[in-house]
């Protein structure tokens, strides 16, 4: 396994996090606030999506 199929793979689960999101998300919504969401949303879940893939979590 190579690091561009290991991204594609977090990729693909971090997409898992924010389907429910696609359609509610406004064209006015303030950019830092969204990106803000993002990120939370992606640490809170970081050691479920490695776990998901079989990885192991480092510190960040």
């Amino acid at each position: 396994m190579d690091y561009k199929e290991i991204s594609e793979n977090i990729g693909l689960e971090i997409e898992k996090l924010f389907k429910e999101l696609r359609s509610g998300i406004s064209a006015r919504e303030d950019s830092r606030a969204f990106g803000a969401m993002i990120e939370k949303r992606i640490t809170k879940n970081r050691k479920n999506v490695c776990l998901n893939l079989g990885y192991q979590t480092i510190g960040i």
